[in-house]
């Protein structure tokens, strides 16, 4: 096969599939371009969820017209002039693509005026190649139109997710961007409405224009220096932890970032305040010299990588750790709390007087929460436990009913004793702390975890897919916020979550409702169920189809299974345990746990000295 030289335009396809793959990505290369250009206001709108057309307009400096032209050459560029700038770059944008990129798989027309220009420069391309330049109206700043994305290229809009997916996206972006330069005024128009607005007067304004209520109103206010690093920003309280991390945002010196260091350090930090399964909200700017990080790793520019990753993991897990608990413990002495050791080290101990704390202040906490996560005096815990242990009380049925079983008894509890069908009876003997079912069987007693039981019970019958599930219209249909990341994961899969018995529609930028809800759904919160839900399938977007479905239907199973301190009839301990005998299910739960275990007669003989 011969080799041969691409053509300009095939070359130029090729190198803008790097920089731009979606509409969101366009957005944000814009975006940057602006900052950079000094804006202090910047309008976006998109149409068509940004395929048709998106407008950026900021009112920075400008481009000269006679540079114009240079701006949408490959590698053209302000912001870097030699091999050393690469080491400290402090710009959003250095590569010299964006533009280029851009206009080679739409058709794009910039309008720009500098402060000396008299008249603005208008300069159109479509698929790489110039149609018109010349003088415009316009004010001081840069306005930039992409339309038709990809009309050129068929073949990327295919991999496209659905429009709304792709808006959604770009507000994303948008936000995104919002949170890194909260000086900077921030609007988004979408189809003509206005989804995002943020007043460039400060972080704490900006996430409360961006992120929920619920998250935003209990913030905490992180700041740390140690002369080296500066990390600053804002961590939600432990309660109002999601099931993902679609509410992490992390910066490293003003730019937005993917980055596991610092994720995994704000958790770390998080540990001890029972977090398990759970993600905490926080936006965080980490600021270090520029030649730490090495920001040239990928041409989207959210990948760095760190001169020394543990260095930054002790700065943001110190920063996190402290305001934690300073805010949730009273305690304020940063030497006192952490001294010379590593972070990893740092934990809430059950030794009081390793830490330093009052009585009142962890007792407090725990009485709050419900937990035992932190160590409390003798005279607090006595209390607390009484408290938790009420909650749990003590229900054993005192009934001699006795049930016949009009069933095949699965071969597992045949080997005990061969009984007939007809012969074969079950005495209801009680329940253990509303969770354990205590049935008599013959010279056999049987105790059943009634929720890993229901929960498997469930997660056959939706696997199986026999048939959907019975819904109950909600009186008061019920809004649930979930981050746009969540929002697409459901509506790319509302069809799978009607037949598991939810009904969802969207309501508005944040929040969808809750229409329809499984029959047996309970007093279960419905917010949580959905949440985790969506966690479930932004997981199950990395695995094959039947992997996220089996992934779902399990989240969906263990939600709306009968939970430990739920009081359960005689009939509803009959029919689990029925389940279990009659081998309808297998013995261990989709967890892995077991269902039940087995105790014969002859063990309560022994323990008790009738037999030996």
């Amino acid at each position: 096969m011969e080799i041969k030289i691409l053509s300009k335009n095939v070359a130029e396809l090729i190198a803008a599939g790097e920089v731009v793959d979606r509409p969101a990505s366009v957005v944000k290369e814009l975006i940057e371009n602006s900052i950079d250009a000094g804006a202090s206001s910047i309008e976006i709108e998109i149409r068509d969820n940004g395929l048709s057309e998106i407008r950026v307009t900021d009112d920075g400096a400008g481009i000269p017209r006679d540079e114009i032209k240079t701006a949408f050459l490959r590698h053209a560029t302000s912001k870097i002039s030699n091999e050393s700038d690469l080491d400290n770059i402090s710009t959003l944008g250095f590569r010299g693509e964006a533009l280029p990129a851009i206009s080679s798989v739409s058709k794009t027309s910039i309008i720009s005026k500098t402060q000396s220009d008299t008249l603005a420069t208008r300069y159109s391309v479509e698929g790489g190649e110039e149609t018109f330049f010349g003088a415009a109206a316009g004010k001081e700043g840069t306005t930039v139109y992409v339309r038709d994305l990809f009309y050129n290229t068929p073949a990327r809009m295919k991999f496209l997710k659905k429009d709304t997916s792709e808006g959604n996206a770009v507000q994303t972006a948008v936000i995104q961007m919002s949170l890194s330069n909260p000086d900077i005024s921030f609007k988004l128009l979408r189809e003509y409405k206005s989804v995002v607005i943020t007043y460039g007067d400060g972080l704490y304004s900006a996430i409360h224009s961006v992120l929920p209520g619920e998250l935003s109103d209990g913030m905490m206010e992180i700041s740390f220096n140690d002369g080296y690093f500066k990390v600053s920003g804002y961590c939600g309280r432990p309660d109002s932890s999601r099931k993902s991390r679609s509410f992490q945002y992390s910066f490293v010196n003003g730019r937005f970032v993917k980055s596991p260091v610092i994720s995994s350090a704000v958790e770390q930090a998080y540990r001890s305040f029972n977090m398990t399964g759970r993600f905490p909200a926080f936006v965080i700017n980490v600021e270090m010299p520029f030649d730490s990080v090495d920001v040239n790793v990928h041409p989207a520019k959210t990948q760095v990588r760190f001169q020394n990753e543990s260095m930054v993991f002790s700065a943001v897990h110190k920063a996190v750790r402290y305001t934690l608990l300073e805010n949730l413990t009273g305690i304020s002495e940063y030497k006192e709390i952490f001294g010379e050791g590593s972070p990893n080290e740092i934990e809430v101990s059950d030794k009081n007087s390793e830490m330093g704390f009052e009585s009142g202040d962890v007792g407090e906490i725990v009485s709050e929460n419900k937990t035992f996560s932190y160590s409390l005096l003798d005279s607090n815990r006595t209390a607390l436990v009484r408290e938790t242990v009420s909650e749990y009380e003590t229900n054993v049925y005192e009934s001699d009913d006795v049930y016949t079983i009009n069933q095949e008894i699965s071969s597992e509890f045949q080997q005990h004793k061969n009984i007939s069908v007809s012969d074969t009876y079950l005495r209801v003997a009680g329940e253990l702390f509303l969770t354990y079912l205590i049935c008599e069987y013959d010279d056999l007693i049987i105790v059943v975890d009634k929720h890993a039981a229901h929960e498997r019970m469930l997660y056959e019958q939706f696997g199986k897919g026999e048939h959907s599930v019975d819904r109950q219209i909600k009186l008061v249909p019920e809004t649930i916020p979930l981050s746009l990341e969540e929002k697409d994961a459901v509506f790319e899969n509302t069809d799978k979550l009607k037949k598991l018995g939810y009904m969802l529609e969207d309501f508005g930028p944040g929040f969808i409702i809750a229409r329809e809800v499984p029959v047996f759904f309970g007093n279960y919160p419905i917010a949580d169920a959905v949440l985790d839900i969506a966690s479930q399938l932004i997981r199950g977007n990395e695995f094959p189809t039947s992997i996220q479905y089996d992934s779902l239907i399990h989240s969906i199973s263990c939600r709306n299974a009968i939970k430990a301190g739920h009081k359960t009839s005689n009939e509803e301990i009959l029919f689990l345990v029925e389940k279990v005998i009659g081998g309808e299910i297998p013995s261990y739960c989709p967890h892995g746990r077991p269902i039940y275990f087995t105790v014969e007669r002859s063990e309560f003989e022994k323990r008790f000295g009738r037999v030996r």
